[in-house]
């Protein structure tokens, strides 16, 4: 028989009552995760890219004076070159100028010398090339119209000048050679101004030239031991300059001297760009004027012997410069 309560209870709490009984949990539902949806951002926008210049066209290359070989002095005359560029933008760079470079024949390159512009671009460079490793070689030539990160155009090919030494082994003959500009090279031995030194060691040892000698085809200044002590200075006149296309390489002054017959390191030359006294007798540019104080006394132990000797020898002087001329050509 049913009881009384149970009849009064509603249908919904009996269903509950049922499931409890069957597991002894009320069972929840899981609740689903929120819908998230697509933000709601604009549309992309088109960027436009700004073009960059034209790649320039070289029209035209040429060397317009030369070419030179130098050596690396400023005096070194420069090359001309002129070069035409299509389609060169003259305002696409603030920071780099068209430059010109030689790879293989010169280190870095050149910024022009003069922009006349126009259509197409003229440009010019005054390009030197230096160094007798130069000689004869064969320069292949680029353009960087817009500095180094831009593109780079392959010019023209440009042969150096050939290079030759030129040597005076018989120094002798420059006492006869004028040069085009009218300096003429003498040499003197005197003491106290105008007196000449002895003008022959006559002795024992037997007898000898003294004071200026030519020795062999060469300039020397020589000086032997007496009764007496004897002091000479030795001089040469001028300097003598080359060409700026020309590079003196080599003075030589060779020097013989004894206890007895010694300058004591008065030998010097007279600097050209300076008039300084130097202790060197030449640069590059220049065979200097030379002064030599030398002095030879006597030999106590045998008064007229006459063996000892100073003596300063020209001996060789060599030149660089372009090849087919004579080394008289060199000098102005």
């Amino acid at each position: 028989m049913t009881s009384i309560a149970q009849r009064c209870l509603p249908s919904v709490v009996l269903a509950a009552l049922v499931l409890s009984g069957a597991s002894g949990l009320a069972q929840v539902p899981t609740p689903k995760p929120p819908q998230i949806g697509r933000p709601n951002l604009p549309p992309p926008r088109t960027v436009k890219l700004t073009p960059g210049p034209k790649q320039p066209r070289l029209v035209s290359f040429r060397v317009t004076d030369g070419p030179y070989l130098g050596f690396g002095r400023s005096a070194d005359r420069p090359t001309k070159i002129e070069a035409e560029l299509a389609d060169f933008d003259p305002n696409a760079q603030k920071f780099f100028r068209p430059a010109l470079f030689a790879r293989g024949c010169r280190d870095g390159g050149l910024e022009p010398s003069s922009e006349p512009g126009g259509n197409p671009y003229k440009v010019r460079w005054d390009f030197t090339f230096s160094g007798a490793e130069n000689s004869g070689k064969q320069c292949p030539m680029q353009i960087e119209p817009y500095g180094p990160d831009g593109p780079s155009i392959a010019a023209a090919t440009i042969t150096l000048p050939r290079v030759q030494t030129y040597t005076i082994a018989n120094t002798w003959d420059l006492l006869s050679f004028t040069t085009p500009s009218g300096k003429k090279l003498a040499a003197s031995a005197n003491k106290g101004g105008t007196i000449p030194c002895e003008l022959a060691s006559v002795g024992t040892a037997g007898t000898f030239s003294t004071g200026v000698v030519n020795d062999g085809g060469d300039l020397s200044f020589q000086l032997r031991n007496g009764l007496l002590r004897e002091d000479c200075e030795f001089q040469t006149s001028t300097a003598l300059v080359v060409r700026p296309e020309y590079f003196v390489a080599k003075v030589d002054w060779q020097f013989t001297e004894d206890p007895l017959c010694t300058a004591g390191g008065q030998e010097f030359g007279i600097q050209t760009s300076s008039g300084q006294t130097v202790t060197f007798f030449s640069d590059d540019s220049s065979v200097f004027q030379v002064r030599f104080d030398a002095t030879c006394m006597p030999n106590s132990k045998d008064l007229p012997r006459n063996s000892h000797l100073y003596k300063a020898r020209l001996a060789s002087i060599e030149i660089l410069g372009p090849a087919g001329h004579k080394w008289q050509d060199a000098f102005r």
